[in-house]
């Protein structure tokens, strides 16, 4: 079994409660981590068999950028169903952290795990 992360990826979004945070994207971070089997890819060096993290990656910014969320919490929950509709991909782990969400803090995050139906 591997696994395999994506880190710090960045995407703008509209996310948050406040009436300012309705208006104008903000940028968001992303942690994103899976189990795979990488066995064939390892034996074949084909990408048919691994999962294509590139692909991934862009179909996260794609449906992500442009929703328009209220709560970190549904952001995790619609980026875990991403990452899963990939079959290979076993179990997988997302944080997303929100930069400026706090005055006095870097940034407010949430992790969430779910493995594959």
């Amino acid at each position: 079994m591997a696994i395999i992360s994506i880190n710090k990826l960045k995407l703008s979004t509209i996310i948050g409660t406040k009436k300012e945070e309705r208006i104008k994207p903000q940028q968001i971070i992303f942690d994103i981590s899976f189990n795979c089997n990488s066995e064939k890819a390892g034996k074949t060096d084909d990408l048919k068999y691994a999962v294509d993290y590139n692909a991934l990656s862009k179909r996260i910014i794609n449906k992500l950028s442009k929703t328009k969320f209220f709560l970190l919490e549904k952001l995790a929950q619609e980026t875990l169903d991403i990452v899963l509709e990939d079959k290979l991909i076993k179990e997988a782990k997302v944080t997303i952290y929100k930069p400026k969400a706090l005055a006095n803090a870097d940034s407010v995050s949430i992790t969430l795990t779910r493995k594959q139906k």
